[in-house]
């Protein structure tokens, strides 16, 4: 049974557009992540793991581990894109800094081609 992170990885997407359009970077370039971040667990689960209470960096390594290097599923340029967008994350929310322009930019534009990728790869149509 597969749960609604397809659903979250959509709906932190659109919100991180939406913040991007109002200019809040800070706040898209987190959302961008989240929408990453749910995509990535959306395409653990279809592979069949268990995703209970999964962790930023064990996300990170299962799906590089198991979904481009083992099974080949995803493109490899995947490998650092939940790392780099974590990282900008982190900036985001947590530093004495903002976001820039171009950064959030940038943020959604990845978030964008990997919640893509992903779900049209778990067959996730809505």
């Amino acid at each position: 049974m597969e749960t609604i992170f397809a659903e979250k990885a959509t709906e932190n997407l659109n919100a991180a557009k939406l913040l991007l359009e109002n200019e809040m970077f800070n706040a898209s370039a987190s959302r961008a992540y989240y929408a990453a971040f749910f995509a990535g667990v959306r395409a653990l689960e279809h592979a069949g793991f268990s995703v209970e209470e999964i962790s930023h960096k064990r996300l990170q390594a299962m799906f590089n581990r198991e979904l481009i290097h083992r099974r080949k599923i995803y493109p490899r340029r995947f490998r650092s894109k939940l790392l780099d967008m974590i990282d900008i994350r982190i900036d985001a929310d947590y530093k004495n800094m903002n976001v820039s322009k171009k950064r959030a930019f940038t943020q959604v534009k990845n978030a964008s081609e990997f919640v893509r990728t992903i779900l049209r790869e778990t067959n996730y149509a809505k």
